[in-house]
């Protein structure tokens, strides 16, 4: 059987199977062709890559990092500064290890 139209004597050769297989490819083949014009080629777009400083940033945004500086500001300004530090280093902590889990 070739790939192209096959001609009356392999039409007459085919079982069954082979006909009703033959006539989907060919559906698909026409379907495939069909969205090709329609929607255009399967491809990606090509996007921006986000620097990782910016994914670092943006792990300080949120309410619960705001609730941490601002108790770790606290800690400093009534001069528990192994507090403060400690807040600090979770934070910064925190933030490298979501960045190596997205990178």
């Amino acid at each position: 059987m070739s790939e192209e139209q096959p001609t009356r004597a392999e039409l007459e050769d085919m079982s069954i199977g082979d006909l009703h297989a033959w006539v989907e490819a060919a559906q698909n083949a026409q379907e495939a062709a069909n969205r090709l014009h329609s929607d255009g080629r399967n491809e990606l777009r090509e996007t921006k890559r986000i620097q990782p400083w910016r994914i670092f940033a943006r792990q300080f945004s949120g309410l619960l990092v705001a609730i941490l500086f601002g108790a770790s500001l606290i800690s400093a300004i009534f001069g528990d500064w192994l507090d403060c530090l400690a807040i600090v280093a979770i934070m910064v902590g925190a933030g490298h290890v979501f960045i190596a889990v997205q990178l």
